[in-house]
């Protein structure tokens, strides 16, 4: 794609040998009773949708999965109990399906909403699916997608899923049956869903609260994120009404008087001049030892003993390092994601031989990024398309002290296409101010500390990150050449409009 943000125009008067520009967009969870949603960034999606729809040449628009929040939606559901029908008309998220429609209807232009663990309902509730597919905002219903790019000869295979069936936390293990829940299903329903609401009753102290508690990334850093909270709210009650009135006092009562008898030692005083016998130095250096007195002392030695009972008490309740949770969850989906690419591992919801593919793409864990893999002299990449939720991160605290939580918006999607003999694989991001207040414990703990933007220079939509797969011979692929399957539902079986 250019550097100037436009997107890849293709032109052909015969746009069905033309392959599409793909673009991937996932985890939008879209909806949520009052106080649950997650979703606000309506007017970034409504532009890209438009751009979309401006741009020349067939296009397929996959959404990856998570498009909406169905677990969090039971108040909010229209007459015929649709949990999808009311966001069409919601003031918040009409403006993205009259954009989704309108997109559908364009010539040569596909719709495909794959599903999540967050909305697998969409798979065995016909009414929601009707609700999609004879509202024109989609052309089809599945679980997974692919296309081979190029021609019969040379090309190169994308596919893409949502990505929960790798985690074993969020597997739906029977997308038929309603009753097939994973654990990440119940913790949503039987615990995020009654945290979330008492968060919107807490002072606006800091940058996040209880109502981000889903929104914590990963989500191993939820005990951090309790234990950062209390910490730094307490450190600030406890300067306010401790510490500062103590050191009042303590200038008022102990080094006031001290410096006044320096003052006087100082200036000969008839009365204190033996006093000065016991201090050849000069006064300010006696001042200063006062100053660092028994008091104080003590006051460090405290803090040091409350600093080594936080130490105690992490390594007790197994709160790990913030390095460790992350590498750990890091290299989990790099192995199962190689796996897959690789062949060495078959895809979750697709049926048949599998020898691997060019390109993968899922999303589910939120981070976007681009990780291109080289098999002996065949370059293949790895492709997550991130989320359009808030995300709430964490930075290191400085001293060993505990990391500050920060919310912060990477709206990122990803998009395919051929040119020059290679499937151009793109990430790009839509910029969102955010703007928070951070209290000053906060502020002191990651001073001069890399944190996540808030205040863009820009809000253009720029490119994060950008490979080239170079098209290959697909004869010989396990003996059977590779076709145009657009997109893939339960068992391999293609999924049509309606079906």
């Amino acid at each position: 794609m250019p550097d100037d943000a436009q997107l890849p125009v293709i032109t052909d008067p015969d746009i069905a040998d033309v392959d599409p520009l793909v673009c991937v967009v996932s985890d939008l969870h879209l909806g949520g009773d009052p106080g649950q949603s997650d979703f606000f960034a309506a007017a970034e999606l409504a532009t890209l949708l438009d751009r979309l729809t401006a741009t020349a040449g067939p296009i397929e628009l996959v959404l990856a999965g998570d498009v909406f929040e169905m677990l969090q939606i039971h108040e909010t559901i229209g007459s015929d109990g649709s949990r999808v029908r009311p966001l069409m008309t919601a003031r918040e998220t009409a403006c993205i399906f009259e954009r989704l429609r309108r997109f559908a209807a364009g010539p040569a232009h596909r719709v495909i909403c794959l599903v999540g663990n967050h909305d697998n309902q969409l798979w065995w509730d016909e009414g929601e699916r009707r609700v999609l597919l004879e509202g024109g905002y989609v052309h089809e219903i599945a679980l997974s997608y692919e296309h081979v790019f190029g021609s019969d000869d040379r090309g190169a295979l994308l596919y893409c899923e949502h990505g929960a069936e790798y985690d074993p936390s969020n597997a739906v293990h029977d997308y038929t049956n309603p009753l097939s829940t994973p654990l990440g299903h119940h913790l949503v329903v039987d615990v995020v869903n009654h945290l979330e609401p008492l968060g919107l009753m807490t002072s606006p102290e800091g940058p996040t609260s209880l109502a981000d508690i889903d929104n914590i990334h990963p989500l191993e850093m939820v005990p951090w994120w309790f234990v950062s909270r209390f910490f730094y709210r307490a450190t600030q009650q406890a300067v306010k009404y401790v510490v500062g009135p103590g050191l009042l006092l303590y200038v008022l009562f102990h080094l006031l008087p001290v410096a006044l008898l320096f003052e006087r030692i100082a200036t000969g005083h008839p009365r204190l001049d033996r006093l000065g016998d016991f201090f050849s130095g000069p006064p300010w250096l006696l001042l200063l030892f006062v100053i660092f007195d028994s008091s104080l002392a003590l006051g460090i030695v405290i803090l040091l003993l409350v600093r080594r009972a936080f130490r105690r008490a992490r390594r007790r309740y197994g709160l790990e390092d913030i390095g460790t949770i992350f590498g750990r969850t890091e290299r989990f989906w790099e192995d199962v994601t190689n796996e897959v690419l690789l062949g060495r591992r078959p895809p979750a919801l697709r049926d048949g031989p599998w020898q691997g593919c060019d390109v993968f793409i899922y999303g589910h864990t939120h981070f976007g990024f681009i990780r291109p893999v080289s098999d002996g002299d065949r370059l293949r990449a790895v492709v997550n398309t991130g989320t359009w939720t808030r995300k709430v991160l964490p930075v290191r605290g400085r001293l060993k002290l505990p990391p500050v939580f920060l919310p912060t918006y990477e709206l990122s999607y990803a998009l395919a296409y051929v040119r020059e003999g290679a499937l151009m694989v793109e990430l790009w991001e839509v910029p969102k101010r955010l703007d928070y207040s951070l209290p000053w414990p906060e502020r002191l703990a990651i001073v001069r500390k890399e944190r996540p933007p808030y205040e863009p220079a820009s809000l253009e939509p720029h490119l994060l990150d950008r490979v080239a797969v170079p098209l290959r011979p697909l004869a010989g692929d396990a003996g059977t050449p590779l076709t145009n399957l657009q997109s893939t539902g339960s068992k391999g079986q293609p999924v049509v409009a309606g079906g």
